[in-house]
């Protein structure tokens, strides 16, 4: 996930962060165990790795099959997680990345 090409079009525009710039790398660090380094890719990944598994988690237990994305509802942790990712953003777009 740290090789390749920049695919994201806002920092290949821009040559800022987008909001989500290093998500997928932070939650394939924390799929394969490294918190810390999930962490420095995007301080939100670990959070929202473990907001998805609860909330697949808790679609399997109540119904026993897959979760249906629209039927998902705002809580108080995925507004907290969101206002966290904009927040986050804003503060990261000040300034341009080397890269």
């Amino acid at each position: 996930a740290d090789t390749g090409p920049v695919l994201c079009p806002v920092r290949r525009a821009t040559g800022r962060r987008c909001p989500g710039c290093g998500g997928t790398r932070s939650l394939v660090r924390l799929l394969h165990g490294d918190l810390r380094g999930s962490a420095a890719a995007h301080p939100l990944g670990p959070a929202l790795g473990l907001l998805l598994v609860a909330w697949a988690a808790g679609g399997r237990r109540t119904t026993g099959t897959p979760v249906d994305p629209r039927s998902w509802r705002l809580s108080p942790p995925v507004v907290a997680l969101l206002a966290g990712w904009l927040g986050w953003a804003a503060w990261r777009a000040r300034r341009p990345v080397s890269r």
